[in-house]
């Protein structure tokens, strides 16, 4: 039930992206309750310092020009703590909203924590059997007015509204409130250390008692991933044995996904920490390769090779898996039904091997980069730095931060290794990333 000595701060934003660690915040919006009843509310632009990206802009109508003299986070930071103080944070799918304003907070060398209540969770347990929970569908559901979609005040408003429903039902909020998450830290560990972690894409590293490296992570988000290793409900004996013998905790602020997988990746291999998994050999033994039998057909096998390809992978399990969505996407039927049978020879003939050789390969070559030597321009540890990784011949070779003048604030060198060779391609696969032809000292920043 609801007193009205309850407080709360009901927050919308909209940023540049999905994901915090590598975006940034371009509009805020905030809604005071003292019970049901509004008793202030605060929205402004802010300059994130960077391009809106065009998706975004076309979503929420937000441009640079907008942005462009409006505040920046540093600027209406203290607005922010002052408003939530002592105040419930309340969003639609809370943690979005929340782990943006922290990470914002974290990179201004603050720590922000506020208790915290999800509309989404609330609704589910409030209004039980609606086919979607999305702010939009629950609108619609309700007949509740937003007057422009994916702007932050409006959504506020509307945010406002479904909450004002939900605290007319049953619930008790008290006992909906997400505090702190309760961990099983070891004897030498504290809640402090946990939350003075950035909550940045990086990598982290565990000593005991002597200083001696146990394990080292990567993560998108160090805070979150390193408290991973602390949750109570651990089975395994070899994570407990390690989370017992964990006594400091130092990390590495990366600034963007790529760069914390291959320093990761460099880092098991040149310092060997015992609870790593092991790299003997190569993290990604197996290959997926697209060979030719001697009636000109092509064909993909999974080897346990090093010879050089497009894909490789940990297992055969993950090399299986796209094997057979390659065979789907390029021919409509998985390979196991189209070989070493009837079909194979009727389905040939059907199309011609060179036709049938086509479409495989069309699907197989799909997305490989057009060039194999280049720069990836990425996300900074800081909104005032850009991260370059140099690509030679499709090996990364090198990762260097710079400043908004160009100059070099660090430069950290990648080993010629064929898995980190993988990462790269993985990723350049799987993302769109902007590559550079000019030397990054001539770049434009």
């Amino acid at each position: 039930m609801l007193d009205s000595s309850q407080k709360f701060s009901l927050i919308d934003i909209e940023t540049t992206g999905g994901s915090s660690g590598e975006n940034k915040i371009i509009e805020i919006a905030i809604i005071n309750l003292d019970g049901n009843q509004i008793v202030d509310q605060y929205t402004t632009l802010i300059n994130p310092e960077r391009t809106i990206p065009p998706f975004i802009q076309s979503l929420t109508g937000i441009n640079d020009f907008m942005v462009k003299n409006a505040p920046k986070y540093y600027e209406i930071a203290r607005k922010i703590v002052e408003m939530t103080e002592g105040r419930v944070f309340i969003a639609h799918n809370v943690y979005f909203d929340f782990n943006f304003i922290k990470h914002e907070f974290s990179q201004l060398g603050f720590q922000f924590n506020r208790e915290l209540l999800c509309t989404v969770r609330l609704a589910r347990k409030a209004f039980p059997g609606l086919k979607s929970y999305s702010l939009r569908n629950l609108c619609k559901h309700f007949k509740i007015e937003i007057v422009s979609a994916h702007r932050a005040l409006d959504d506020a408003k509307a945010t406002v509204t479904l909450f004002q429903k939900i605290q007319k039902c049953s619930l008790d909020l008290t006992q909906e409130v997400i505090k702190k998450r309760k961990l099983a830290l070891p004897a030498n560990l504290s809640q402090d250390d946990i939350e003075a972690l950035p909550t940045t894409p990086g990598i982290y590293y565990f000593y005991d008692k002597n200083h001696n490296l146990l394990y080292v992570g990567k993560s998108k988000n160090i805070k979150q991933r390193v408290s991973n290793h602390f949750r109570p409900n651990m089975k395994k004996a070899k994570e407990i044995q390690l989370k017992n013998l964990i006594s400091s905790i130092e990390y590495k602020v990366m600034g963007n996904e790529l760069a914390a997988l291959l320093y990761e990746a460099q880092e098991i291999k040149k310092l060997s920490p015992p609870y790593n998994v092991a790299l003997k050999g190569s993290t990604f033994p197996f290959g997926l390769y697209l060979n030719q039998n001697e009636n000109g057909l092509k064909n993909l096998k999974i080897l346990r090779s090093n010879e050089p390809c497009l894909f490789r992978f940990r297992n055969k399990i993950r090399a299986k898996k796209k094997l057979d969505k390659i065979y789907e996407s390029a021919l409509g039927c998985s390979r196991d039904s189209l070989h070493f049978n009837q079909r194979q020879s009727d389905y040939i003939s059907k199309l011609g091997i060179e036709s049938f050789n086509r479409m495989l390969e069309s699907v197989y070559f799909f997305k490989r980069p057009e060039k194999e030597s280049f720069f990836l321009q990425l996300s900074g540890r800081k909104s005032s730095e850009k991260c370059f990784i140099t690509v030679n011949q499709l090996h990364p070779t090198n990762i260097e931060f710079k400043d908004q003048n160009g100059d070099i604030e660090e430069s950290l060198g990648l080993d010629e290794d064929q898995d980190l060779k993988t990462i790269t391609l993985d990723y350049l696969l799987k993302k769109k990333v902007k590559m550079l032809d000019l030397p990054i000292e001539s770049s434009i920043y």
